[in-house]
């Protein structure tokens, strides 16, 4: 950047020889900027503590005459960085170069090596989620929910966790493993856990903070890195989440860890208005969902309905088959998996449509049913008829068959039409289920 820089000046004196003043000037400045990065360099190589290394850039930007914002020191810092790492000119033909053949920690849930962002309104799970996933994968198990393929060998943890208070970690980490009672009210973490952060460390995505976090990161290469939850993480920074700025931070960290190998997680609330469209949309603030190689969303399947704890699972990720299943907390942080969100849905919408039967529909819903599982054979009008006779009285046959039709229209059962050499035209219905199932 120094010597772009300066070919700049010698441009601007080679065109016009009056400005070689104002160009000397600047080509002072130029050079207190190079001599400034050069001292941010150092700083890097010898590992000096974050906050003596701001103070001690600053004086040397006041020595300098250079004045610096917090964002100016902030840029300086981060493309020493860049410098130490080496300059990347991409991939020419003639280059061999090796891409890893495992793409996935947890198959179409967490995507190796990369970032993915798990997405849910508050209260839903997500910690719990991430915690038996990664609990799953500690214990050596093959399979998450019995659907998800685990990869093995469980990398190391480092968990970021400022949202919610060491307490509660307790509560999603045991269940899983993860963290392991000694004695009374005394706990250790499990040896697959390299470091632990909670509310009360206060590590947030400021300067600080990252260099923490980098720090864990290059001395647990290969980690999986749980940051929870963003909006924790930038709150003292003054960032509004649904800005562009609000993922810089986040920005600047991933710059950070790129050479360790790092699989990072990154838990968010979603956007209230948003929480059941596709998990990409879910999250409150797109910018992050841009930075995402894979998106996870978790909302209630059944919002309206606060005894219904089960969760839909939407994944949407680049090159990566879509998920749509239904989860449910049964214990604490221990999840199971009751199937593919299509077929639930199509059940509570019968059951919805069941609930506002009349009686007399309802009765001959139960007689076609039961008729099936004792003879697996559709019941005519007639036969429905001599069951209720009781019940339906005058016009019996007339009634049953206004009654099935009734039921048909709302794709309870299947109407079939056969002919009969000997009756002619013949109609029979059977439960709807049997025929989803044929």
């Amino acid at each position: 950047m120094h010597a772009e820089l300066q070919a700049i000046v010698a441009q601007v004196e080679a065109s016009d020889p009056s400005q070689r003043p104002e160009a000397k000037a600047l080509s002072g400045r130029v050079d207190a900027l190079g001599e400034l990065h050069s001292e941010a360099e150092r700083h890097l190589v010898n590992k000096t503590p974050w906050h003596e290394r701001n103070i001690l850039l600053r004086a040397t930007a006041v020595e300098l005459g250079l004045s610096l914002r917090d964002k100016d020191l902030t840029a300086v810092v981060a493309t020493a960085r860049h410098k130490r790492r080496g300059q990347k000119n991409g991939i020419s033909p003639g280059d061999v170069f090796e891409i890893p053949e495992e793409r996935w920690v947890a198959d179409q849930l967490i995507a190796a090596r990369t970032m993915t962002l798990v997405v849910a309104l508050q209260k839903v799970g997500k910690s719990a989620f991430v915690s038996n996933i990664l609990g799953e994968l500690a214990k050596g198990r093959g399979e998450f929910l019995d659907r998800f393929t685990l990869h093995q060998p469980s990398p190391k943890l480092i968990i970021v966790g400022t949202d919610q208070p060491l307490a509660d970690w307790r509560e999603v980490m045991v269940p899983n493993g993860l963290m392991l009672r000694t004695e009374l009210n005394k706990y250790k973490l499990s040896d697959t856990v390299a470091r632990l952060f909670t509310l009360e460390d206060g590590v947030h995505l400021d300067e600080a903070g990252i260099e923490k976090i980098a720090t864990e990161c290059e001395q647990t290469p290969g980690a999986v890195l749980v940051l929870d939850a963003f909006l924790s993480l930038i709150g003292p920074l003054g960032l509004d989440a649904d800005s562009d700025a609000a993922v810089e931070p986040l920005q600047n960290l991933l710059e950070s860890i790129t050479p360790f190998d790092i699989t990072m997680v990154v838990l968010h609330h979603s956007s209230k208005s948003r929480a059941h469209e596709r998990a990409s949309n879910a999250s409150a603030g797109r910018g992050l969902s841009r930075m995402a190689t894979h998106v996870v969303n978790l909302h209630w399947l059944n919002p309206d309905t606060k005894e219904d704890e089960r969760v839909r699972l939407t994944t949407q990720g680049r090159s990566s088959k879509s998920v749509d299943c239904v989860i449910e907390q049964v214990e604490r942080a221990i999840f199971s998996c009751h199937g593919d969100s299509s077929k639930l849905s199509a059940e509570m919408d019968l059951s919805k449509v069941r609930g506002k039967l009349s009686e007399r529909q309802s009765n001959v819903l139960s007689v076609v049913e039961e008729h099936w599982l004792l003879t697996n054979r559709a019941i005519e009008p007639s036969e429905v008829a001599e069951q209720m006779t009781e019940q339906l009285e005058d016009n019996a046959r007339q009634k049953a068959l206004q009654a099935l039709d009734a039921l048909a229209n709302k794709s309870l059962v299947v109407k079939i039409t056969r002919s009969d050499h000997k009756r002619g035209k013949v109609v029979a219905f059977q439960p709807i289920e049997t025929r989803r199932c044929a």
